[in-house]
């Protein structure tokens, strides 16, 4: 807008579309140690020791619930970033790779990722022209790539 790349922030409040994403592990992980510990266990809700792609789905499902849990809390007003936020990580705890993309008018190409996902991302870097990999365990904020990862 007006030659300047205002992609990930809010034209009407001004929010940073990237930053302050819900951070659900707590949530995750206290659902599916419950679903594990209730007496009438749902087995596609627990944890398998050897079945990895069965591990994927239960994590999935448990995102997803508390997404929907977030949802229909009747005291809460959500807004609209919020709301578009909810759909965005909703979509994205379905998938097998989320790439939080952005672009910026001066920056060279770089890359941010979580320490524990390298170097196996050493590959991604090197095929988009990275000139620059970041990795750091929490860059703060709360942003969306964060919220999706480790």
């Amino acid at each position: 807008m007006l030659g300047y790349f205002v992609g990930r922030f809010s034209l009407s409040t001004g929010v940073n579309f990237n930053r302050d994403f819900l951070n659900l592990t707590e949530r995750v992980l206290s659902r599916i140690r419950r679903a594990a510990e209730a007496t009438d266990a749902v087995p596609e809700d627990v944890l398998s020791a050897v079945d990895e792609k069965h591990n994927v789905r239960v994590v999935r499902r448990a995102i997803l619930s508390e997404l929907d849990a977030l949802q229909c809390q009747p005291h809460r007003c959500e807004k609209e970033e919020a709301a578009l936020k909810r759909v965005l990580y909703a979509k994205a705890a379905v998938a097998d790779v989320v790439l939080d993309l952005h672009c910026d008018c001066e920056a060279v190409m770089h890359m941010y990722t979580h320490d524990r996902l390298w170097p196996k991302m050493a590959d991604l870097a090197s095929e988009i022209g990275a000139h620059c990999s970041l990795l750091a365990p929490y860059s703060g904020g709360d942003p969306f790539d964060e919220a999706c990862s480790c």
